[in-house]
């Protein structure tokens, strides 16, 4: 619902007025006011809301709408002529006391003037001190060929009517019946349908905003149209769920103009022109976030940023970028980064990263102090001792150890490491210790066509995996996989592996989107406050999709509304995490309740996600 015109409380500045005929302004949008004494005054262009504005101090005594209907207009001719119903009536007004300090307002609307009694609809007429007196359209009625389309028994708008001031309380809304039937489905309240069942009245007029913050700027600008929003209000400082707003804070961070900035700090988009924010972990009061950037001379570098969850404020906590003036600069000592794709907090405080030249290629691991930025590379699988790597029993030429690859990577408790093969022998996840001493299969789905001596699994279960594992995360006891449209559960213990949701549309496994956008298949994230795993990136169509771990059932961009709990959607997130954009950026859950997501978005910016509304909106970049 757009914000209403400022001429609906009906009322008049001055002495009673009489009027020997009535008119209507031009069709070209000027509008003039003939006074006693003949004269003609200009009072300014049309605008096209049909209603007056009404910012003069003059506006003193309030209209009696029924006064208005003292002569009868319809049936008058649009070219000024006058037909026996249209005769020259006197309309007067119950005038307020003189005020003697006031004149015209600047803009006067959809204005119908004193002229001839040509106007097809009964008009409000205001009288100002200078003299003159007007007549407008009532808000929601146009201004059209010299009509306006109603009189005020036609306002249905009780917004409209009564002219309420909603100034610091958001903007006015129309309860109806049909609003507090959704109200009562949903087992919310709100004032104005109390109103609305004393009074029988068809709407009841009601100050609402879909921002819970009344300090903040957009408070009153936050006009959501439809009532679930305003029943479940934002408590961030912008609502970026209503369709058509232009902030910069709702728009898609990639459309932005290169210098806009949110939040302080060293940027991720000034690192080069071409970079990716991936994934990272929640230290303290922080998110570390892993970004790659690469130039021409320079491949495949790093940056790892500390992100304030509170504020978005950054800064460079290891690896390199780009000085203007002294160039390549280095934060922190030891092993240089090969694009880094993913940060775990081991239980000694110390960061572990993982990466490789592409998300395919042979992993690197690297231990980093976060307090220093200082880094070791722990296991290159490219230099690695082949007697501390897995055996893939192939019977060809060549290599003779599992290809292993970044884009499954996992750390449990213990220290231990996790990986994903490809190729030979199947599907599977190999097990490292902390120093990579040795390795060892923690599950393995045997391929029977592959020229390999490894043809007995590892682990029982499901064995319908006939893609990679991928998007590693380990809760407890066990390590969370997906494998095309499949999320499985391997036991860290035993290597037992269980099917808990299957996004295929034919044999699936839980309800909810299917195929492509069933699950997202680059990250896994166990969601400790709500009970669920969030699957995003690349593959998922809808960007991100929570899963159920006991019903397998999937949910789009779900929300978790105070009063119903989960649901498919709150509402369209807006334009400031365009979904089809995740690609590899990660997630993080805010430590602090209500314990919002945080999701690296469009290479280079981090986009805030609220998950009782679905409300987004960029925080940092």
């Amino acid at each position: 619902m757009g914000r209403f015109g400022q001429g609906a409380r009906w009322r008049v500045m001055a002495a009673i007025v009489a009027m020997a005929s009535v008119g209507c302004g031009s069709d070209d949008g000027s509008s003039h006011a003939t006074t006693s004494d003949g004269a003609v005054a200009d009072v300014g262009a049309n605008t096209s809301d049909g209603g007056a504005a009404d910012g003069a101090a003059a506006d003193t005594g309030t209209l009696d709408t029924g006064t208005l209907d003292t002569g009868t207009l319809d049936g008058g001719k649009s070219d000024g002529s006058q037909t026996d119903a249209g005769k020259a009536d006197t309309l007067s007004v119950d005038a307020g006391p003189k005020d003697a300090g006031a004149s015209k307002p600047p803009e006067m609307g959809s204005s119908c003037v004193l002229s001839n009694p040509s106007c097809g609809a009964k008009l409000t007429c205001k009288a100002w001190t200078d003299g003159k007196a007007y007549c407008f359209c009532p808000d929601g009625q146009t201004y059209k060929g010299g009509l306006c389309s109603g009189d005020l028994t036609n306002v249905t708008s009780m917004c409209a009517y009564t002219k309420k001031d909603c100034t610091g309380k958001g903007f006015c809304f129309d309860v109806t019946k049909t609003t507090c039937a959704y109200l009562a489905e949903k087992k919310l309240t709100h004032p104005g349908c109390d109103e609305l069942e004393k009074t029988g009245n068809k709407a009841a007029a009601a100050c609402v905003s879909s921002v819970t913050d009344k300090s903040s700027p957009h408070h009153d600008s936050a006009e959501c149209p439809l009532v679930q929003y305003w029943s479940n209000p934002t408590d961030f400082p912008i609502d970026c769920r209503c369709a058509g707003k232009l902030e910069d804070a709702c728009r898609r961070p990639y459309n932005l103009p290169p210098k806009t900035s949110f939040a302080e700090g060293p940027r991720m988009r000034d690192l080069a022109s071409t970079v990716q924010a991936w994934n990272g972990v929640v230290v303290g009061k922080e998110w570390l976030l892993a970004v790659g950037w690469s130039t021409s001379t320079k491949k495949s570098q790093t940056m790892i940023f500390g992100i304030d969850i509170a504020t978005g404020k950054r800064r460079h906590v290891s690896g390199t970028y780009s000085d203007p003036a002294k160039g390549l600069t280095t934060v922190g000592a030891g092993d240089p980064f090969v694009n880094v794709m993913d940060l775990k907090l081991g239980k000694d405080g110390m960061l572990y990263a993982v990466g490789g030249k592409s998300d395919i290629a042979p992993p690197k691991v690297w231990r980093i102090d976060p307090k220093t930025g200082d880094r070791k590379l722990l296991f290159d699988e490219e230099t690695a001792d082949p007697k501390t790597l897995c055996p893939n029993g192939s019977t060809l030429p060549g290599k003779k150890v599992v290809q292993l690859v970044p884009e499954g990577f996992a750390m449990d408790a213990s220290g231990n490491f996790y990986f994903a093969y490809i190729n030979m022998p199947g599907r599977g996840v190999v097990r490292f210790p902390s120093d990579f001493s040795k390795c060892e299969f923690l599950t393995r789905v045997p391929d029977a066509n592959q020229l390999t001596t490894l043809k007995d699994a590892v682990g029982k279960g499901y064995d319908e995996v006939q893609f990679q594992l991928r998007a590693f995360e380990v809760v407890d006891d066990t390590l969370y996989a997906i494998s095309d449209t499949k999320l499985l559960a391997v036991d860290l213990k035993t290597g037992d592996r269980t099917l808990l949701s299957n996004a295929k549309s034919v044999g699936g496994l839980g309800e909810g989107p299917i195929n492509a956008e069933g699950l997202g298949d680059r990250w896994i994230r166990w969601d400790p406050y709500r009970k669920v795993l969030w699957t995003y990136g690349i593959k998922g169509g809808s960007g991100a999709v929570a899963v159920d771990p006991k019903t397998g059932n999937r949910y789009t961009w779900p929300c978790w509304h105070p009063t119903l709990g989960i649901q498919a959607t709150c509402g369209s997130t807006g334009t400031a995490l365009v979904p089809g954009y995740l690609n590899f950026g990660g997630m993080a859950f805010d430590p602090a309740p209500p314990h919002n997501l945080l999701f690296a978005h469009d290479l280079f910016s981090v986009v805030r996600y609220e998950v009782k509304t679905g409300n987004a909106h960029i925080h940092s970049l």
